[in-house]
């Protein structure tokens, strides 16, 4: 295992040392309100911007992080553990 604290195991190594407080800030808004439009909403975007921020952080991590249920996102278990890791930043 790494020493860098910024590097989770799950299935795959996720490098989170590269994120911004912006792509933070948007992951825990999109938790928070379990809608692309609602997450817009209280950052100040519109729902194409969340949609399409969203799918580079995913992409940028190489995971999925989030799985759609009808009208509402639910967090995959990388989701999980990097909505964590962006929470405990906030409150540091």
């Amino acid at each position: 295992m790494s020493n860098n604290r910024h590097t989770i195991y799950i299935s795959t190594k996720i490098d989170l040392s590269t994120l911004t407080l912006h792509q933070l800030r948007l992951l825990c808004a999109v938790t928070t309100h379990g809608s692309l439009t609602q997450a817009g909403e209280a950052l100040f975007l519109s729902q194409l911007a969340v949609t399409l921020q969203l799918k580079a952080l995913q992409q940028e991590l190489g995971v999925v992080l989030y799985e759609r249920l009808g009208k509402t996102l639910h967090l995959t278990e990388a989701g999980h553990v990097v909505e964590g890791y962006a929470r405990r930043g906030f409150w540091r």
